[in-house]
């Protein structure tokens, strides 16, 4: 006999059951997927993948993106400032991103800037992703690990992965996905995907946080996060160059202000349910030095296609 498996939403609210619908899969199309972070500067902020123009290489192009000491972003493609994009944008394009820039603060901007350039273009092109990152995350606050020019953008399985530095501010950030997948569960043969987990409905059944800080562990906050990229649109006709959008909910806030703190899953006994979204879990700190840090996350997710 198929053994089946049924996935109840919200069953920690006896009365709202009987008005949601009952997800049934067959135990094949389940997939377990965890997270584990348990370091200071290993969570990612963002992805980024060069494209080469039609019928070229990524290796004769030798595309390379650079994240400088102050945080700004250069990108060259065959030893040459890239011209498909810049932020802010000015009269002639160079490929850098000034993240100083009101116009280029926040991840969203970025992105939105990356994702800009035709995929038509002469020089080819490059896409990025927010991983462990909010569209909303200012981008000096915050701040990047500075990496020297390299070519791992042009690698198809890799690409270009940009952490978030814990020496300016000790938040730190973990993301439920297919990591197998790497950059590409966000970014596909040829274009990021405008919504990654469009097609996936997650259930989670086990979050920890737990840090130790210097300063002030603040809140732990469990993020829903819908994703959409915009791509193609160009960045000469206005300052704000892309297209890109999110929306976000908030699942759960454990409040503290305190110098260590350990939310454990017992705040989430049944689980939670989403759809379309990718979860974060995130440790806001006001120190830059964490002396012990994890986040745990795992649950499954399922196709929607067989509701």
């Amino acid at each position: 006999m198929r053994k089946i498996f049924a996935v109840l939403a919200l069953v920690a609210l006896p009365a709202l059951v009987s008005a949601q619908p009952v997800v049934v899969q067959t135990i094949e199309k389940l997939k377990p997927v965890s997270v584990s972070l348990t370091a200071a500067d290993t969570d990612v902020a963002m992805v980024i993948k060069y494209f080469p123009p039609q019928g070229g290489s990524s290796s004769a192009m030798t595309p390379k993106v650079a994240v400088e000491a102050d945080g700004n972003l250069t990108f060259t493609v065959a030893g040459s400032a890239y011209t498909g994009f810049e932020l802010p944008v000015v009269t002639t394009l160079g490929g850098v991103i000034d993240v100083s820039d009101a116009e280029a603060d926040t991840c969203g901007e970025v992105v939105d800037a990356i994702n800009s350039t035709p995929i038509s273009f002469a020089t080819g092109y490059f896409r990025a992703a927010l991983v462990g990152a909010l569209r909303s995350d200012v981008i000096s606050t915050q701040a990047w690990i500075a990496d020297a020019a390299d070519t791992e953008v042009g690698r198809p399985d890799l690409g270009e992965i940009i952490y978030w530095d814990s020496s300016t501010l000790d938040d730190n950030t973990a993301t439920l996905y297919d990591a197998n997948k790497g950059a590409s569960y966000f970014i596909g043969g040829r274009n990021v995907v405008p919504n990654p987990q469009a097609d996936t409905d997650t259930l989670v059944q086990y979050v920890r946080a737990t840090s130790t800080n210097a300063g002030t562990v603040g809140d732990v906050t469990v993020y829903a996060v819908k994703t959409n990229y915009g791509t193609g649109g160009g960045c000469n006709a206005a300052l704000d160059c892309g297209s890109g959008s999110e929306e976000v909910r908030v699942v759960y806030i454990d409040a503290h202000a305190t110098t260590e703190e350990d939310t454990s899953s017992t705040e989430f006994p049944y689980g939670f349910f989403a759809s379309g979204e990718k979860i974060l879990v995130r440790i806001d700190a006001s120190g830059a030095d964490t002396s012990v840090i994890g986040i745990q996350i795992s649950g499954y997710t399922f196709p929607k296609s067989n509701r």
